[in-house]
């Protein structure tokens, strides 16, 4: 596990003048000097103006969204050496040598040098084929040869919930004026594992419970209806049956039902009339097949999800309403936290078994 720290502390004051600097253009010849009032003003004026063209436009509110969530999720994978922003400040280049830096460059822990252009797919598109102009490309293209870098798109498929990082390579040619890539041909081709993403799977089911005290319940019958007041004992995580007692285990349980993709369903247990327990059961969702629910019965665990993918339910949960608005730009990541969650050595000398982990990681085999 690598623990990334911020190499650059936010400093509101320089950023501020920073942002002054590049907007504040006086005249030629004016008198006045850089503090001036007449100056401030104008750039309140012209900050208002873009402030609201930006905030008006949804798209690109979603799109820098979306590249919060990929910083983010990098820096909580904790695998790579560095991530940094390639697109922010100034640039000059050859004339008639057209570059344009990708959203990030990625230093991986074999110290490969990536340039990623981060594409969020509208929800409303699902799958929809991703299409890029050869004249966006080869800029991107031009810039991450200048740099000794390989250039590579990160499409989130938000309506699916699913991250893809494609080699430039692995985009085919729709016409002469644009290359595309497809859903089935990301998924094949995607690098995420190279930077610590990982499919978990464990034996179903999980499930959180809630243990009635027996002491003191109260009960109020309405013909048809009983109404059951009483106080939590206990909290229990189990594991297809086994109570969870390790810390590193239940963390990692209550990290898979918070955030997995299996959905939960409520049990009330009732013995003679009074509540025991209350249990969430999380289980995957099997469709009417027998052979599927027979081979998840025979391998022994089902997945429960990608680390990218639960690391973005969360995100997305502090960062979304409930009606898909949103309501912050980005969040500050854990640095290293999706690495720790199931370290490497997970698996040796493990006294207690109750949760078994199953870890796959994807190889593209470029």
């Amino acid at each position: 596990m690598v623990v990334l720290i911020s190499g650059r502390k936010s400093a509101g004051d320089l950023d501020a003048l920073d942002l002054f600097s590049r907007m504040d253009v006086p005249a030629t010849g004016a008198a006045t000097t850089v503090p001036s009032p007449e100056r401030r003003e104008s750039f309140h004026q012209k900050l208002n103006a873009v402030l609201d063209q930006s905030l008006s436009n949804p798209s690109r509110l979603h799109g820098w969204r979306v590249q919060g969530l990929f910083e983010a999720m990098i820096v909580s994978l904790g695998t790579v050496r560095m991530i940094k922003e390639e697109d922010a400040g100034r640039y000059f280049f050859h004339a008639g040598d057209e570059v344009r830096p990708a959203d990030f460059r990625i230093i991986t822990a074999a110290g490969e040098h990536l340039l990623v252009e981060v594409k969020g797919v509208n929800p409303s598109n699902m799958t929809k084929p991703q299409r890029v102009r050869n004249q966006d490309l080869d800029p991107l293209l031009r810039y991450a040869e200048l740099t000794g870098a390989r250039l590579l798109f990160a499409p989130y498929w938000s309506a699916i919930n699913l991250w893809s990082l494609v080699d430039a390579s692995a985009l085919t040619r729709l016409d002469e004026r644009r290359r595309v890539l497809n859903f089935e041909s990301a998924m094949m081709a995607n690098e995420l594992g190279l930077v610590g993403d990982a499919q978990i799977g464990t034996e179903p089911p999980l499930t959180f419970s809630v243990i009635a005290d027996p002491a003191g319940q109260e009960h109020d019958d309405r013909g048809a209806q009983t109404e059951i007041r009483f106080r939590v004992g206990a909290v229990e995580l189990a594991s297809a049956g086994r109570v969870l007692t390790d810390p590193q285990q239940q963390k990692i349980a209550w990290f898979l039902m918070l955030h997995g993709q299996w959905p939960p369903t409520e049990q009330p247990v009732i013995e003679d009339g009074r509540l025991v327990r209350i249990n969430q059961v999380f289980r995957p969702v099997v469709p009417d097949d027998e052979e599927l629910a027979e081979a998840i019965s025979d391998q022994g665990f089902a997945l429960v999800g990608s680390l990218s993918s639960m690391y973005s339910n969360a995100y997305n949960d502090v960062t979304l309403t409930e009606d898909g608005e949103i309501r912050a730009l980005r969040h500050e990541p854990d640095p290293g936290a999706l690495a720790s969650l199931v370290p490497s050595d997970y698996w040796d000398n493990r006294e207690n078994d109750a949760l078994p982990i199953w870890k796959l990681t994807q190889d593209p085999g470029r």
